[in-house]
C-alpha cells in the first residue's frame, strides 16, 4: 500500500465542513463566484478530486468568456502634510520608509471607487459565459454587439485618445478568455506533490503551491496548490465610456472601438480555447487518479522513491518534442547506416571465401587430372 502521511485532525474538519458546503441544494448554495454556483463543467473533476484522500477543491472556474467593464476611478487626491489637525492618516500623514510622508513628497495615487458591482473598483460585467458562445449562421446585423452591450456600428464615433481625456473618466471595455483555475487544499506535501504532477503533464505549467513549510507551532502544513494555464488565456480591448460628471450610470453609452466581424473573430478564437481547455481539464483528471491508483495499490516491496514512478509519462511542449523526434530520427539514422556497414563487411567476407573455394578447387582438380 502507499505509505501516505497520516492525515490530520484540522484537515479532516477542513474537508468535512467544505464538502457539506457542496452537498446543500442550489437554491441554498451560493459562493463568492458572480455566477454564485459550481460550474456545471468541472463538476465531474471536483467530485473526483474530492473523493481522494487527503484533497479537497477550496475554489475553481471552469473557463469563462467574459465581457468587463473597468471600474470607475478617481481623482487623484493630495494627503495634507503632518500636522493638519485631524486625527486619520490623511490628515496627519504616514511616514516612509526614506522619511518622507506619504502625499506630501510622493507623487499622487489614482484609486478606484469600490463597489458590488463586479470586480476591480466598481467595474461590472457586461457578459459572462462558462460554454462557448453560439455563433449565429449568419452575420448580418450587429448580433454580438447587443449580445456584449456594446453601442452599435452606426452609433459608434471616432475613438478619443486617452490625453484628450482625464484619466479618471476614460473606461475600457475589455473581451477576455480565462482557462480553467483550480484550488486544491493537500493533507501533506507529498498530497500536493501529486496534484502538481498531474497538473504540469497536463499542461497546466503555471500551477504552484504554498503553505510548504511547518507553522511555527510545529503543525503539519497544509499546503494549497493552484492549478493554472494562463498560456491559454487573453484579453482584448473592444470599447471603451466616458464618464461625464453629469450623466447617470444607466444612461452612459459604452462605444465599440471594433467590428461585428472583429468580435466575431474573438468569439471564434475563444470557442477553439475552450476546446483545449476540456482537453487539459480531462487530462488532469485522468493523470491525478492514474497517480492516485499507482501509488495505493503498489505492494510494499516495491515503494517507490518519488512520486512521478507513477506515471511515467512527462509532459512536453512542442519545441521539446521536436528536439526529442530529430534525436531519435538521428539515432535510426546511424543505426540503419551501422547495419548496411555491417551487411556490406559480411557480403565482402562472403565473396573473398567464395574466390578462395574457387581457385583452390581448380588448383586441386589440375593435380588430380595429372596424377592420371
Amino acid at each position: 500500500m502507499f505509505d501516505s502521511p497520516e492525515i490530520t485532525a484540522s484537515f479532516r474538519q477542513r474537508k468535512e465542513d467544505i464538502l457539506k458546503q457542496l452537498a446543500l441544494p442550489s437554491s441554498q448554495y451560493h459562493d463568492k463566484s458572480p455566477k454564485g454556483s459550481v460550474d456545471v463543467g468541472i463538476r465531474q473533476l471536483i467530485e473526483d478530486i474530492n473523493r481522494q484522500d487527503g484533497l479537497v477543491t477550496t475554489s475553481s472556474c471552469a473557463g469563462r468568456i467574459s465581457v468587463f467593464l473597468e471600474g470607475r476611478k478617481k481623482k487623484p487626491e493630495l494627503r495634507p502634510q503632518s500636522g493638519g489637525g485631524g486625527e486619520g492618516d490623511e490628515s496627519r500623514g504616514v511616514v516612509g520608509g526614506d522619511g518622507s510622508a506619504n502625499g506630501s513628497s510622493a507623487p499622487p495615487s489614482t484609486t478606484t471607487v469600490a463597489s458590488s458591482g463586479g470586480k476591480g473598483g466598481g467595474g461590472t460585467w457586461l457578459y459572462i459565459s462558462h460554454d462557448p458562445v453560439p455563433v449565429p449562421s449568419t452575420s448580418e446585423g450587429e448580433y454580438f454587439h447587443d449580445l456584449f452591450g456594446l453601442s452599435s456600428h452606426d452609433q459608434r464615433d471616432t475613438p478619443p485618445r486617452s490625453s484628450m481625456l482625464s484619466a479618471e473618466s476614460l473606461r475600457y471595455v475589455h473581451f477576455k478568455f480565462e482557462p480553467m483555475i483550480l484550488h486544491v487544499l493537500a493533507t501533506s506535501l507529498l498530497h500536493a506533490q501529486m496534484v502538481l504532477t498531474a497538473a504540469s503533464q497536463a499542461g497546466f505549467r503555471e500551477s504552484g503551491a504554498i503553505n510548504l513549510v511547518h507553522a511555527a507551532s510545529g503543525a503539519q502544513p497544509m499546503p494549497m496548490v493552484g492549478i493554472r494555464c494562463l498560456g491559454l488565456g487573453f484579453d482584448s480591448i473592444v470599447g471603451y465610456l466616458h464618464q461625464h460628471n453629469d450623466h447617470a450610470e444607466n444612461q452612459l453609452i459604452r462605444t465599440s472601438l471594433v467590428t461585428e466581424n472583429h468580435l466575431r473573430t474573438l468569439v471564434d478564437v475563444a470557442n477553439g480555447r475552450f476546446v483545449e481547455n476540456a482537453r487539459r481539464m480531462e487530462s488532469f483528471r485522468t493523470r491525478l487518479l492514474h497517480l492516485y491508483s499507482a501509488s495505493h495499490h503498489r505492494p510494499n516491496n516495491e515503494q517507490s522513491t518519488s512520486i512521478e514512478k507513477g506515471l511515467r509519462i512527462e509532459w512536453e511542449d512542442a519545441e521539446s518534442r521536436r528536439e526529442r523526434k530529430r534525436a531519435e530520427g538521428l539515432r535510426r539514422q546511424l543505426e540503419l547506416r551501422h547495419m548496411e556497414v555491417k551487411h556490406a563487411k559480411e557480403s565482402e567476407n562472403v565473396e573473398v571465401e567464395i574466390a578462395d573455394f574457387g581457385s583452390n578447387g581448380h588448383h586441386n582438380a589440375q593435380e588430380t587430372l595429372a596424377n592420371r
